[in-house]
């Protein structure tokens, strides 16, 4: 049964085989998955390689190295990607393309010659200086400050010293679009990517099927997971304006879950050089974790309500008076009170899917100075910004010493667009912001001259950060997903470890579908290859890049690590291996 087959039909439609017993000379799950890791990037291959899945399907192409003409071969499935769409672009892109004679140099870069045919004439040549990706880059530009220009006549002839960071923001903005609009157009249609889609719906398939034989988990968490499953949402890479200007759509070989928005990007690099399977699975999983489960339980508080109450207020422009605003501090110290921690599992529960003692949490009077120590960073962070000038002052001063009025003007959501309030759960700057915005609003209301306003304004948002903080440290409690709960080490970021352990049964499912061991194990490889470093200190020094990952709390544990981790009890009776 070859990764084509399975997505076409959907592998909730096949009969699971029967559980294979795990043979006396069974291999080692372990050293046969590094040896495949090994063959993968084995000289002779560098991460180019082709797997026999089924007898009746060509081989399954796993493409992460680069061509002989030492093109990344993401670059090259990018590249022709992008020439196939050529017709379906804007007419002012389509021009701008033209212009720069991008198409031409883009097939004289792909045949550019081997480096056993290198010559310094061959050298001398454009394909061997210029960066298809850095000249595409600067031709989405041109397209941006031209439709910049005709919303904002002059903005092209403007010195840059006269140009105000509104206006930059909105440089910024009209290049995200763009980015956006080009990249969702070139993947829409792509048959790899529809291949992405009707995987993502099998692999949500077998998680009903692994739910629904589930026994163990706490009824409410079952039923959050359920509902989630069905609510989550798959996006092209390039779709959401924040990440449009990354790699992700282009040739990033990655993919991630964002709690916010309750949706998974797979990135082109993912589906283009390889399978996304295992990466679908491991994301898909994230929805279950103890960031998303956190979220909602701080969105559901008191605590949540006021916060994203606030942002929608302040996002509409509708700024609290002053009795509004001594309201809230008191209502919000109330709800920060009364908001209570979070249990995900207990430890017992939690031990079935990650092998970790968790930490003991710090006592209330410990966290307090966390919490006092966090709040005040922040105020530092937001004193050394340039952002305290961008929004609490009627006027901009140019660079060139002119002075316009400033469009952003108390308009502290303007310059970072969320796409949720529940962002604003997420995130301390932020927070700070809407706290410094509102408190400054009322010392205007008061007629409080500066800098004497501004001063207020950062105390009030001082104190209220550091309440803020006594919720976000102590509600997730040890297995909090904050960075500085984890760098204090009273907390460990579990969700990864997590993700992998529950993603292993899922796809230990998928594998049982398939008759055959030898395709079983090639499609189990094919799935995990992303998983397989390239040669690097951490394939060469295991044990030591581990060390070095439990120093710096880093949220992944290291590759190998985690090919051993995916091996749980159902993936080895899968793979008949031991």
């Amino acid at each position: 049964m070859s990764i084509k087959s399975l997505v076409a039909i959907g592998l909730s439609l096949l009969p699971l085989s029967a559980q294979a017993a795990e043979a006396p000379s069974a291999p080692s799950c372990i050293e046969m998955t590094n040896q495949f890791c090994a063959r993968l990037w084995a000289p002779e291959h560098l991460g180019n390689l082709n797997l026999t899945i089924s007898e009746s399907d060509p081989p399954f192409e796993i493409r992460f190295g680069e061509t002989p003409n030492s093109i990344p071969h993401s670059r090259r499935l990018f590249l022709e990607a992008f020439e196939k769409n050529e017709k379906n672009y804007s007419a002012d892109v389509r021009r701008a393309l033209k212009d720069n004679d991008y198409f031409d140099f883009i097939r004289r870069y792909q045949k550019r010659a081997t480096p056993q045919d290198f010559t310094m004439k061959e050298f001398r040549k454009d394909v061997w200086n210029i960066n298809p990706l850095d000249k595409l880059g600067r031709i989405l530009w041109q397209t941006a400050s031209e439709r910049l220009e005709k919303k904002s006549p002059g903005f092209l002839t403007t010195p840059q010293r006269d140009l105000s960071p509104a206006m930059d923001q909105a440089a910024s903005k009209e290049l995200d679009l763009v980015y956006s609009e080009v990249l969702s157009t070139l993947w829409k249609d792509d048959a790899k990517w529809k291949n992405v889609q009707a995987m993502f719906e099998t692999i949500r398939g077998l998680y009903f099927e692994w739910l629904d034989a589930e026994t163990t988990l706490p009824t409410q968490l079952k039923t959050e997971f359920m509902r989630d499953l069905k609510s989550l949402k798959l996006v092209r890479p390039g779709s959401n304006l924040r990440w449009s200007r990354s790699d992700c759509g282009i040739s990033d070989r990655n993919a991630f879950y964002t709690p916010t928005d309750h949706e998974i990007t797979v990135c082109a690099g993912t589906f283009t050089t390889g399978s996304a399977f295992q990466t679908i699975s491991h994301e898909i999983a994230h929805s279950f974790g103890v960031h998303k489960r956190v979220l909602d339980h701080l969105a559901a508080s008191p605590y949540g309500q006021s916060l994203m109450d606030l942002y929608k207020r302040v996002d509409a422009d509708k700024h609290l008076t002053c009795d509004e605003w001594s309201t809230f501090k008191k209502s919000f110290v109330k709800a920060v009170k009364t908001t209570k921690p979070y249990t995900y599992l207990d430890e017992k529960d939690l031990s079935r899917f990650i092998n970790r003692t968790l930490t003991a949490q710090p006592s209330k009077q410990e966290l307090a100075k966390f919490a006092d120590r966090f709040a005040k960073r922040v105020s530092r962070s937001f004193g050394r910004s340039s952002f305290t000038a961008e929004f609490l002052k009627n006027e901009e001063v140019l660079r060139s010493g002119k002075r316009v009025p400033n469009v952003r003007y108390m308009k502290a959501t303007q310059t970072r667009k969320w796409t949720s309030p529940m962002y604003v759960l997420d995130n301390d700057w932020d927070q700070f912001t809407l706290f410094v915005t509102e408190s400054y609003n009322c010392q205007l209301e008061k007629k409080t001259p500066d800098p004497k306003a501004l001063e207020i304004a950062l105390e009030d948002a001082q104190a209220l950060m550091r309440q803020s903080w006594n919720v976000l440290l102590t509600v997730g409690g040890k297995y909090s997903y904050f960075g500085e709960a984890t760098t204090e080490g009273f907390a460990q970021e579990i969700d990864e470890d997590l993700a992998d352990s529950i993603a292993s049964s899922v796809v230990a499912r998928a594998l049982r579908k398939i008759e055959n061991l030898a395709n079983r194990r090639n499609f189990y490889f094919s799935a995990i290859a992303g998983y397989c470093e390239e040669p690097s200190f951490e394939e060469a020094f295991p044990a030591e890049a581990r060390l070095l990952q439990r120093v710096s709390n880093r949220p992944h544990s290291t590759m190998s690590a985690r090919r051993e981790n995916f091996f749980s009890t159902e993936i080895r009776s899968s793979l008949e291996c031991k």
